[in-house]
């Protein structure tokens, strides 16, 4: 049970940095506000 734990923290803390990775980048790419707050939108909706 507590190693299964582990992993999943350990799993949570390795996506975490690829999201904030893409999430720059769309904003980067990102022309206008509305678009950012879209993809923030989008962002926040496949965490959950």
């Amino acid at each position: 049970m507590g190693n299964g734990k582990a992993n999943i923290n350990k799993q949570k803390k390795g996506n975490m940095p690829q999201r904030i990775i893409c999430f720059s980048g769309r904003i980067l790419q990102s022309p206008t506000i509305s678009d950012l707050f879209n993809n923030k939108k989008a962002l926040i909706n496949s965490e959950f």
